[in-house]
């Protein structure tokens, strides 16, 4: 279990299975994730995916308060062939998601991330209708880039976001500006 301010990331239980396939078939925020066009799965393969990647690189995200299940991070790999990079995945329940507590989360994946595994870079995409991530993002990352119109959604297109953490400032981040 690992904690950062308000949330403590640990692995993934059964009991979460249906709180997930709620998100993961919730098509308001689908709009938020990279996994577009809206997909429905069933409660059998959001287990499976789960219950396997727990605690590997996918993690539930709680409040430290309650114990109560609010969100999940994740990262992979982009390209299998160089793994220097990671990509990293932040959701949060929409009654959530206006308070900082992906901002912590990602904090205590970077934890996981420079401690355990040689890596250079995190990489991090958002549409640009994501207005709640990106406020909260350039505090973190540096904008490595823009794809113009990249994202079809409801019929409109949008740009998506390229942000990038390099393991150079890790240590600023830690402590200059988080205050750790």
């Amino acid at each position: 279990m690992i904690r950062q301010g308000r949330v403590y990331l640990r692995a993934f239980e059964e009991k979460d299975m249906k709180k997930i396939w709620e998100w993961k078939n919730n098509e308001n925020l689908a709009r938020y994730e990279s996994s577009n066009p809206f997909i429905t799965m069933s409660e059998k393969e959001i287990e499976k995916a789960y219950i396997n990647s727990s605690g590997k690189n996918c993690y539930a995200i709680c409040l430290k308060s309650n114990d109560e299940l609010i969100g999940e991070v994740s990262f992979w790999y982009p390209n299998i062939l160089n793994q220097s990079t990671v990509e990293l995945g932040v959701s949060i329940e929409e009654e959530k998601c206006k308070y900082g507590y992906g901002i912590e989360a990602t904090v205590a994946l970077f934890k996981i991330i420079f401690n355990n595994i040689l890596i250079n870079r995190i990489s991090f995409c958002i549409g640009s209708h994501n207005f709640y991530s990106k406020g909260p993002l350039e505090k973190l990352f540096n904008c490595d880039g823009i794809i113009k119109n990249d994202r079809l959604i409801d019929g409109k297109y949008y740009d998506t976001y390229i942000y990038g953490f390099l393991r150079k400032d890790y240590d600023r981040i830690i402590h200059d500006i988080l205050k750790l």
